[in-house]
């Protein structure tokens, strides 16, 4: 089993495509991140440039955040539209480091994990 990956039936669709999950894996840093309100947001720019953050969604999950961690809804309430989390020690800027993983002919190389080094 390939650390790191939750999801079985990844694992399989790769195996029959011939992808072997045990290929090689390196870090590099890929960016920074400046911080401002002392958290972080994890989600899909679409969902972010697209489907529209208003005053009023900044307000309740963010400023009225409450807790370390918070996952944010889409409108009709199902999970998935963002994850929002206290960044650290607040404002800064902060590393990004991807884990990227070979897979060789049929997958390439591909962002497996990413992380934020918030200290």
């Amino acid at each position: 089993m390939t650390k790191g990956w939750k999801s079985e039936s990844v694992r399989h669709s790769l195996a029959r495509k011939g992808v072997k999950t045990g290929q090689k894996t390196t870090v590099k840093k890929i960016g920074v991140v400046g911080v401002d309100s002392g958290t972080l947001m994890l989600t899909d720019p679409a969902y972010a440039m697209n489907k529209g953050w208003s005053k009023k969604d900044y307000d309740k999950y963010v400023v009225g955040m409450g807790k370390k961690t918070k996952e944010v809804p889409f409108k009709l309430g199902h999970k998935g539209r963002a994850v929002i989390f206290e960044s650290g020690f607040g404002d800064g800027v902060y590393s990004v480091f991807a884990k990227i993983k070979d897979f060789g002919k049929m997958g390439g190389k591909r962002i497996v994990e990413v992380k934020v080094k918030m200290e």
